[in-house]
């Protein structure tokens, strides 16, 4: 096996931080989608309990 250069070094780190920045941007991506769907489900359920609010004139 040849020896680790700095070259080669630098080129295990930069490949190694672009697989963790793309990990990280994935599920950053994923939660954000996660948490907007959730919000939307509470929005609606929001919106079903004040039309059931309106109908029983509470």
């Amino acid at each position: 096996m040849p020896p680790i250069t700095s070259l080669r070094l630098a080129k295990i780190f930069l490949v190694t931080a672009a697989v963790a920045t793309s990990l990280h941007l994935t599920t950053t991506v994923r939660l954000l989608n996660e948490r907007k769907g959730l919000e939307e489900a509470l929005e609606k359920k929001i919106s079903i309990l004040d039309n059931l609010r309106k109908e029983r004139g509470v």
